[in-house]
């Protein structure tokens, strides 16, 4: 049985698109093939994730104690070396006085303070961009190693060069659409050859048994419209608060209801407030379940300015919404533009227009859901590419530098 490490910034239920594929995945994977032991760097959320299967490590204490914020580490100065608070220090200035840092700034001070994990591993894969890909490189011993891309590496922020060497490094770099293959190989054309797509699992049946909740939804007898996403800038809602402006203006008899949390969520309250979309746009904050909500909802709406692999946009295929995107990258690779929904440009009129199109033609709408029906994704092979990656991987020789 191969030993396996994923190393992951967060784990838990609630969170973000990322996490939740993590957790469909390590629900699937092969557990009689795969010893499987997960290392959350960050300490265990209000919903935790756990199996009786998989060994969890929730909160890494080296790493912790180093992304400590500095005013909290002057109450234990004495709890640390010399060359800890300097880094620390060198680390606040760059966050608080400059306001202008890189993951990669940060885990060059803070690295050489984190030990090891101290167990060796036939595989380890560094699930997600940034801090995963640094531990698990730098700080995990394995035979093999995976740098699994959970988003767009040029939309990150991350400094690329600095990356490079991870993932030039690595023994293969996993990407959860393959558009992001060819992007990956212009940015570092040292990798071509190596990156392979493993698309995310969707566990089908357990989300259409979560459908079947009951919940309380009136829409007053208007058209229900819905999009689930973190309340981040990159999910880009002011967009859809534009869109649904219009729509009021219209006339349209609507209720946009947004599923998520996160730090945008005051700014978007503020807006509702001052265009007069109380009665139209919902915040419905962070549920765990969402999927009676889709199964209730007459159109789907995604407003991405960027994504790794759009997993809400196949969850709401699952239910025969039709649907309207935006066209980030990896966006015509779920939806074909015209049949099972429509992509279109980053303007609000535009987005405004396509679902005003949709609300007033009924046929239109039914064929979309119809074409979604009669053509579904197949997924039964997703966890196979993980397995024939695996495979590839560890028959090779032995890579010294992952030792």
């Amino acid at each position: 049985m191969l030993s396996v490490l994923f190393v992951t910034a967060a784990l838990g239920y609630g969170i973000g698109g990322s996490e939740k594929a993590l957790i469909d995945l390590l629900n699937n994977i092969n557990t009689e093939k795969y010893d499987i032991t997960v290392l959350s760097l960050n300490p265990a959320p209000p919903k935790r994730f756990s199996s009786d299967k998989i060994k969890i490590i929730y909160g890494y204490d080296p790493y912790l104690r180093m992304i400590t914020p500095f005013r909290s580490v002057l109450k234990d100065l004495k709890d640390y070396t010399r060359e800890e608070i300097k880094a620390k220090l060198k680390v606040a200035f760059i966050t608080r006085i400059k306001k202008k840092s890189t993951s990669g700034d940060l885990w060059d001070l803070e690295s050489p303070f984190i030990e090891s994990f101290n167990k060796r591993f036939d595989l380890a894969i560094g699930y997600g961009l940034g801090v995963a890909t640094f531990f698990a490189s730098d700080k995990v011993s394995a035979m093999r190693k995976i740098l699994w891309m959970d988003s767009d590496l040029n939309a990150s922020g991350l400094d690329l060069e600095y990356c490079k060497k991870y993932y030039v490094s690595a023994d293969a770099v996993a990407v959860v659409d393959k558009s992001h293959i060819k992007q990956m190989e212009s940015i570092y054309p040292e990798i071509e050859g190596k990156v392979f797509e493993i698309r995310n699992i969707i566990p089908v049946d357990e989300i259409k048994r979560k459908a079947a909740e009951k919940i309380s939804f009136n829409v007053n007898g208007g058209v229900s419209i819905l999009s689930v996403g973190r309340l981040t800038k990159g999910k880009n809602y002011e967009l859809a608060l534009k869109a649904a402006k219009i729509l009021k203006d219209r006339g349209v008899d609507f209720v946009w209801n947004i599923i998520g949390f996160g730090p945008e969520e005051k700014h978007l309250k503020k807006i509702i407030n001052q265009w007069g979309l109380q009665s139209f746009v919902n915040l419905l904050g962070q549920i765990l379940n969402p999927y009676p909500y889709y199964a209730a909802s007459d159109l789907f709406v995604h407003t991405s300015i960027y994504e790794g692999s759009p997993l809400v946009l196949e969850e709401a295929m699952l239910f025969n919404i039709p649907i309207v995107t935006t066209g980030f990258a990896s966006a015509a690779n779920v939806i074909n533009n015209g049949n099972s929904g429509f992509i279109v440009s980053f303007d609000e009129t535009d987005l405004a227009d396509r679902l005003y199109e949709l609300i007033k033609n009924k046929e239109l709408k039914n064929k979309i859901s119809d074409y979604q029906s009669k053509n579904p994704i197949d997924y039964s092979k997703n966890l196979l590419e993980l397995d024939e990656l695996i495979l590839k991987l560890m028959s090779r020789k032995k890579n010294p530098s992952n030792s």
